[in-house]
């Protein structure tokens, strides 16, 4: 999860292998991660996907190995990830309500609040 928060965070282009939901392998992919969702206590990130050519969102348990390749990429100005799954889950005809959503501005909120906690402790 680590790597694939960084990935989120720098821009970076990563390189994953995906098990389906029937736990077959699929092929290797480049995918480009705009950002992590949280919903029904599962993690997905929405990514783009070089195979499929479309922005997908894949469950992070099912990615077992991911590898940063040397390319970046460039987010879609204002792309949400959450409001993507959203309306993603929306035509599955899935009741859907937002849990932890990260973006760049999430994981930086995110860290800069772990970071804010760590220094009032020290101080």
């Amino acid at each position: 999860m680590q790597e694939l928060e960084n990935a989120v965070a720098n821009v970076w282009s990563v390189e994953i292998s995906y098990r389906n939901s029937h736990e077959e392998q699929s092929p290797n992919r480049v995918i480009d991660p705009y950002g992590v969702v949280n919903w029904n206590n599962k993690w997905y990130t929405i990514a783009f996907c070089h195979l499929r050519n479309e922005i997908r969102s894949f469950q992070v348990e099912r990615i077992p190995s991911i590898t940063r390749t040397p390319f970046s990429f460039r987010r879609p100005n204002e792309f949400s990830a959450c409001t993507f799954f959203m309306n993603y889950r929306a035509t599955e005809s899935k009741e859907y309500t937002c849990g932890d959503c990260f973006g760049v501005n999430g994981i930086l909120s995110s860290l800069t609040a772990s970071l804010t906690a760590v220094v009032s402790e020290v101080v």
